[in-house]
């Protein structure tokens, strides 16, 4: 009888790991990533992902003191959201 497991994802975590290995960061590989997780003998409940979307608007600059405008696109967690077994917790990212 396999276990019935769940997996917790922190998106900026696993973001940060697939940038240093120069893997691109996008559904596909996040399900693929969470699927490796399992053994042979466990079976996947559930995979919460925890992120939050790309800050978007104005910010000044620390240093340099100039503004800089960011600009994201959230469109890729609602695609990971329709994903079998994926529920999205989303965080807020404040400057």
């Amino acid at each position: 009888m396999k276990k019935t497991i769940a997996i917790l994802i922190d998106g900026g975590f696993l973001r940060s790991l697939a940038n240093k290995a120069k893997l691109a960061y996008d559904p596909d590989f996040i399900a693929s990533f969470a699927a490796s997780c399992a053994t042979d003998q466990e079976e996947i409940f559930r995979i919460l992902y925890y992120d939050c979307a790309p800050f978007v608007g104005e910010a000044k600059l620390p240093v340099s003191g100039t503004i800089r405008e960011f600009k994201g696109d959230s469109r890729w967690l609602d695609e990971l959201a329709s994903k079998d077994l994926f529920a999205i917790r989303r965080g807020v990212l404040k400057f």
